[in-house]
């Protein structure tokens, strides 16, 4: 960061020195501001700053350091007095009523927003499945364990613990007295910048539990009053917490972050993205007689590896498809989306041979081996 623009030409060329010497070759700057006006040296967008800058600009490439920058002033968000509210970012947030139907017209309570903000009403049949909700209070400081039980029974697949205040603590559910779910309830910062919805419901999915009484402790929380709602309907884990669904398989340990860096470039353009890298051997394809009956072109085969990446709309969307398929048979997520959503393409990303996968004896030698390369 550039606090107050207390910035000079040698000092950005010491600093990207220094930064080359411990091997950082990439860095973003940022112009902030603080509220102690005294320390602005160099005016914004003054012939001074833009001289400094060409300067750091200039000395990253000599020093072959990709150098990136904010798009104008401001935290997490563009912003400055020649942005109008009109012209301004926006939030889009969305309401949900259920209602059932009866033949009649219904009048909806619409949000309490000008009418030119409501950019659409939909209607889509409601999942079908029970649930049931409690509200309990938490002391500071001390660990919180109480059971619920079910008015009436129904299998458990998922869990949406909601406080009204920050709070953070490790917290365990039970099923009949036997552990189905241990997670860290982290709603510990409230700043907006965060998310639109920094405490919203933490939403935790599980296998399905068949059982009178829940049991659910919480170690170290802070005083507040939390609501919890078990429900028969399945869910996306952390749904409010994440856009980018990545899914890597724990048996690839040589994860790169360079493929994490790519796939996350991807996703700007693409709303599922794979891993992969080219095939090397011939790859043939025999019949029941187990005689060849074509071989591909090469050039066009990949081996498949992880992660994989997916907008969380894309991936519900594709197996609430596969689901309702009686035929559905999948072992990959590229393939759900590939087969189910055909117009969703599915980028791929080039992956390395040290990202392997463990699967037989031999590859924990080969990798501690790849290891001991990278780490040497």
């Amino acid at each position: 960061y550039w606090l107050d623009n207390n910035i000079s030409k040698e000092g950005v060329i010491r600093d990207l020195e220094a930064m080359k010497s411990v091997g950082i070759t990439r860095a973003f700057i940022g112009n902030q501001s603080t509220d102690d006006d005294s320390r602005m040296r160099v005016p914004l967008f003054s012939e001074q700053w833009w001289d400094i800058t060409h300067t750091a600009m200039k000395k990253a490439a000599e020093l072959d350091i990709e150098l990136g920058m904010f798009n104008c002033p401001g935290w997490s968000q563009s912003g400055g007095p020649w942005v109008t509210p009109e012209q301004s970012m926006k939030y889009v947030e969305a309401h949900f009523q259920t209602v059932e139907g009866n033949g009649m017209e219904q009048l909806l309570s619409l949000p309490d927003v000008a009418e030119d903000r409501i950019i659409c009403i939909q209607a889509y049949p409601a999942v079908k499945g029970h649930s049931q909700t409690w509200t309990f209070r938490t002391r500071e400081g001390q660990a919180f364990r109480q059971v619920f039980h079910l008015s009436r029974a129904f299998p458990v697949r998922s869990l949406a613990l909601q406080g009204t205040g920050t709070s953070w603590t490790k917290a365990h559910l039970k099923a009949d007295g036997k552990e189905v779910l241990s997670f860290e309830y982290d709603r510990h910062n409230h700043n907006p910048n965060t998310g639109f919805k920094p405490l919203a419901p933490y939403l935790l999915a599980l296998p399905a539990q068949q059982a009178e009484a829940f049991e659910l402790v919480m170690e170290n929380p802070s005083e507040d009053t939390f609501t919890l709602t078990l429900s028969e309907t399945p869910a996306v884990d952390r749904y409010a917490d994440e856009d980018i669904l990545i899914i890597h398989d724990a048996v690839r340990p040589l994860l790169s972050h360079r493929i994490l860096d790519d796939c996350l470039s991807a996703m700007e353009l693409y709303d599922a993205v794979d891993v992969a890298v080219r095939t090397t051997d011939t790859i043939i394809q025999v019949d029941d007689r187990n005689c060849i009956h074509s071989v591909p072109v090469r050039s066009q085969l990949r081996n498949g590896q992880t992660p994989q990446c997916f907008r969380r709309k894309v991936l519900r969307e594709a197996y609430a498809k596969a689901l309702a398929d009686p035929s559905f048979r999948t072992t990959d997520d590229c393939g759900t989306v590939l087969r189910y959503l055909p117009d969703t393409p599915v980028y791929v990303v080039e992956g390395d041979v040290a990202n392997m996968k463990l699967t037989y004896q031999e590859d924990v030698f080969l990798l501690e081996r790849l290891y001991q390369l990278h780490h040497a």
